[in-house]
């Protein structure tokens, strides 16, 4: 994410808001294992607490 300075950790939740994914600090998120359908990003940083949502799409 554009703008975002030290990152401590990134989480990933369903539709549903059940937590799918926990990443430290300077991790990559991979989403290949993520079904097909809506999600939420939760970013943890110096700035504060920010969410995103995405949509996966299957290819």
């Amino acid at each position: 994410m554009k703008g975002l300075k030290c990152i401590e950790w990134t989480k990933i939740y369903s539709s549903e808001g059940k937590l799918i994914q926990q990443n430290s600090a300077n991790s990559k998120i991979d989403v290949s294992s993520l079904s097909k359908g809506g999600h939420f990003l939760e970013i943890k940083s110096q700035q504060g607490l920010s969410r995103h949502q995405f949509i996966k799409e299957s290819y």
